[in-house]
């Protein structure tokens, strides 16, 4: 049973044999009496679970999931529990991520070592490792120990030496936002009423934590904010890496690739420097959605970096990075994919990601990687049915589903579901519609060319620019809003005869 001054660590198992790779040089982490170390995340669950009182943990990552992905579910199983997130390559999604969850200040290196020290001169002078709700770390710096790096502003970056964050050490609340504003009442939410045709789905609890709808970037540190203050949070995304936006859905046949294809040319359109990313790795068609004969690809890429060049927007189009031409390379990319990413996102302001019908670790990664995530749903019950089980498999490989935004494909009059029927069987969350834009869809994306779609004022293009509109982060870059070029309103109801 863990007392109440103990301190977890969390870390992968090769880091809690070498503590160097922790910044922790010839420390003997493992033989500490405050601080308990594991490196399994149902462990960690457990373990602090049954921690009795308050305690600390210090989330470095695990054997089996991302630090951040298993910090929101400890935060999630102790609300009272001090949960921070150590993240040596921290950036604005990262920080939105831990707010969102309700975490304390994401630690870089620097902090999570000054942190270690405090707590063990700490536990040298007074017996115990946590400080009193009365004796911040700065006594404990008093004392002789150096004292933690600071996070400021509302980013959680390194920077202003403001007051920590005020969810730092709070308990989380015992309701949490999902998306749409609808909200989870402890693990589970009440019972909603579910339509006849959705008979056999169960409400089940959505994560409450982990990828936000970002509003806003993190500032560079020390940067001024308009109004005067420090570390703001608007500025380019050219500072921290590519907003990315992944298109998933589970199955096939909900229109991933239309959707990612368009959303992908409405950030060209507003001016931004934009990626269009096949991940469907074995049978993904974008090249041939987007007219592109001779794309590059992610095989191509991976093999030849300096290829990275020749990437780039095209007149009113956004740069494709294409999926490979032979099944069998997709192994090869999967088992790069990190490289690959940590290759694009810095030259890029925005990657739409489409991803294929079967899940597998690319797809996973790229649902805990991603700025957000957007979950396509269309007209069958069995894509509703797929989309409960797809979250619940989320929620057990601990990925926070909260700022997923779902959308409800091919709407319109006659449809047979829409979106407030999703939004019903999926526990009230908001669902976008996405209206039918007939036939034309097809035969401007057969031939290559999305941008027609939005010339036209299409009705599915219109409704990709007004989910895109809200779900983009706004940088000082945006301050004069985008003109559609020929927006098309569709009214439902009857006709006067």
């Amino acid at each position: 049973m863990q007392k109440s001054n103990d301190v977890i660590l969390c870390a992968d198992s090769e880091s809690l044999m070498h503590p160097e790779l922790l910044g922790l040089e010839g420390e003997q982490i493992g033989s500490l009496s405050w601080l308990a170390t594991v490196s399994d995340a149902l462990e960690a669950r457990a373990m602090v679970a049954r921690a009795q009182g308050p305690v600390e943990v210090w989330v470095a990552g695990s054997d089996q999931m991302e630090a951040i992905n298993l910090a929101a579910a400890l935060k999630h199983d102790r609300p009272d529990a001090e949960v921070r997130v150590v993240g040596f390559e921290a950036g604005g999604s990262l920080a939105s991520r831990a707010s969102a969850a309700g975490l304390g200040d994401v630690m870089d290196r620097a902090a999570f070592v000054g942190r270690y020290r405090t707590a063990k001169s700490r536990f040298s002078l007074f017996g115990e490792a946590r400080p009193s709700a009365s004796g911040p770390l700065d006594a404990a710096a008093a004392q002789g120990a150096p004292a933690p790096a600071r996070f400021g502003g509302g980013c959680g970056l390194p920077g202003a030496s403001g007051a920590p964050s005020p969810l730092a050490g709070q308990a989380a609340p015992s309701s949490v936002p999902i998306a749409g504003g609808a909200r989870v009442q402890g693990a589970c939410d009440a019972g909603v009423s579910v339509p006849d045709a959705f008979a056999g789905i169960r409400p089940g609890p959505l994560m409450p934590s982990g990828m936000p709808l970002i509003q806003s970037l993190p500032s560079p540190e020390g940067a001024a904010s308009p109004s005067g203050g420090s570390a703001a949070c608007a500025v380019s995304p050219r500072t921290t890496g590519a907003w990315m936006l992944t298109v998933a859905g589970a199955g096939g046949g909900t229109g991933k690739s239309s959707v990612a294809a368009l959303c992908a040319c409405y950030a060209k359109r507003c001016g931004k420097r934009t990626l269009l990313l096949d991940a469907d790795l074995q049978f993904g068609d974008l090249a041939y959605l987007m007219g592109d004969d001779a794309p590059l690809r992610c095989d191509e890429l991976l093999e030849s970096p300096l290829r990275i060049e020749g990437l780039a927007c095209s007149e009113g189009v956004p740069a494709l990075l294409a999926a490979p031409l032979r099944l069998e390379r997709s192994e090869f990319v999967s088992a790069r994919f990190k490289d690959l990413l940590d290759l694009l996102r810095p030259r890029f302001d925005v990657i739409v990601v489409n991803t294929g019908a079967s899940w597998s670790d690319v797809h996973m990664r790229l649902l805990g990687e991603s700025s957000n995530v957007l979950f396509l749903l269309d007209q069958r019950p069995s894509s509703i049915r797929a989309c409960r089980h797809a979250l619940e498999l989320c929620a057990s490989c601990g990925i926070a589903s909260q700022g997923f935004l779902f959308a409800m494909n091919r709407c319109s009059r006659k449809a047979l579901f829409s979106g407030a029927d999703a939004s019903s069987a999926l526990q009230g969350v908001r669902v976008f519609e996405l209206l039918d834009g007939g036939i034309s869809v097809e035969e401007q994306l057969g031939c290559g060319n999305p941008m027609a779609l939005f010339e036209a004022g299409n009705a599915f293009a219109h409704s990709v620019e007004i989910l895109m509109d809200e779900a983009m982060p706004r940088t000082r870059e945006d301050d004069v809003p985008f003109v559609e070029s020929k927006p098309r309103k569709r009214r439902w109801g009857r006709r006067r005869k």
